[in-house]
């Protein structure tokens, strides 16, 4: 073993965590395989595998490259491999344990677990392709990064997998006969310069309390690389990985329908699935009966500790400027990780980008007000469908945007 410490630093109010100088966030399996799902169907329109497998070498070539530049202890590519693999490991995307078996010429390796493969298979069951794109794009920017290359020197192709029924998965590398230009990631992007102090809004929640609580849990790979936490598996992902894969995507789309609102709305519902199954297995856990529950006197404080506990995931500085219980809910968000990476990868914005800040704050509502979270129900496929599909669901809309020019990402959420 290396005895590498993984080092993730908290920036302070901006609620962003950067690894290397990536940021990192906290996002589960419902939603990684519902965006890449989305992102599959649209293959009509756009190379869906390019731009899945891409997004994961940028994003992971670039804190891969800044974690060997500050341990300069690991100076053989063997060694670099094998840190590599112990870091995918920690972020819960599995085991590439026999990742320093690669040479420079490429190779293939075995696992029996990956994140996106067995969690497909159990979410879906078997599909006809194979389901681990992002672990493709980590294994080409481990060996660039260990033999001293640049990204878009190796291809790496999933050739067995769970959701084929093969008994493990299998990668195979090699160097591509020509380079291939892969985007540089934008690190930790354009966050808020200032974070303005909004009035705080009665509850009986100690948010800080909670927000801090929750950081300090342990939300790492066990044995086997998987990260299961709040009735999920989570992953620790690259927020550069989701931004360029939803964004790319939109971009295509849009360009080759004519219509912006057709992308907007595949991934606003992505939001209604994170909501629903990562922030629902929230409150409906153990942890949150422990250390949230107890502060817990009416729907609203609900609400409020559930924003309290995403302020430790990474998303961004979450908070409410207008809540009439039921009725309506405005939600801002500064140095939301959307608009970060969207700035700094495209710039200005034609229309509001923050997609996953307006699902999941329709979702919070709807579950809070609508699917009765407080009563611990199951959150099974038909309690979705039911709860998003009423006439008088909750519906979300983005009034202010970073990617515009405003000073924060806004949502207003009222019911139909």
């Amino acid at each position: 073993m290396s005895k590498l410490k993984v080092n993730v630093k908290w920036l302070e109010n901006h609620n962003i965590s950067v690894l290397y100088s990536e940021p990192v966030l906290y996002h589960c399996n419902f939603f990684n395989f519902y965006l890449q799902r989305t992102i599959e169907d649209a293959q009509e329109y756009v190379p869906a595998e390019e731009i899945l497998t891409d997004g994961g070498e940028m994003a992971a070539y670039a804190a891969l490259s800044r974690l060997f530049e500050v341990n300069t202890q690991f100076q053989t590519a063997e060694e670099k491999l094998k840190v590599a693999a112990e870091l995918y490991k920690h972020l819960g995307f599995g085991l590439i344990d026999n990742l320093a078996s690669l040479s420079e010429e490429g190779g293939s390796l075995e696992t029996p677990i990956t994140h996106y493969s067995v969690g497909w298979k159990e979410v879906w069951g078997e599909r006809k392709k194979p389901a681990d794109y992002f672990t493709c794009g980590y294994i080409a920017a481990a060996l660039a990064v260990a033999y001293g290359k640049t990204t878009g020197t190796y291809q790496v192709k999933q050739t067995k997998c769970l959701t084929l029924g093969h008994e493990t998965n299998e990668f195979t590398a090699q160097v591509r006969p020509t380079k291939k230009e892969i985007r540089k990631s934008p690190g930790v992007g354009k966050l808020n310069e200032k974070i303005p102090e909004l009035p705080k809004l009665t509850s009986n929640v100690n948010a800080e309390e909670i927000t801090k609580a929750v950081r300090e849990m342990q939300l790492v790979g066990n044995d086997q690389g998987l990260i299961p936490a709040f009735g999920v598996f989570l992953t620790r992902h690259f927020a550069n990985y989701y931004n360029y894969i939803v964004y790319e995507t939109a971009k295509k789309m849009g360009e080759a329908t004519g219509d912006d609102e057709i992308a907007k709305m595949l991934f606003i519902e992505s939001g209604h699935v994170c909501a629903f199954n990562t922030l629902g297995g929230i409150m409906v856990s153990p942890e949150w009966e422990g250390l949230v529950q107890p502060q817990i006197q009416n729907e609203d404080d609900i609400l409020h500790g559930i924003i309290a506990v995403m302020n430790s995931l990474g998303w961004g500085h979450w908070c409410l400027s207008e809540h009439d219980g039921a009725k309506k809910m405005v939600a801002c968000v500064f140095s939301d990780y959307e608009a970060n990476g969207y700035l700094a990868m495209y710039g200005k914005a034609s229309h509001p980008i923050s997609y996953f800040a307006t699902g999941c704050s329709a979702g919070l509502m709807n579950l809070i007000y609508k699917g009765n979270i407080a009563s611990k129900p199951k959150l099974t496929y038909e309690f979705y469908q039911n709860l998003f599909n009423k006439e008088d669901s909750y519906v979300a809309i983005q009034t202010k945007c970073r990617a515009l020019g405003d000073d924060r990402c806004q949502v207003e959420v009222k019911a139909q």
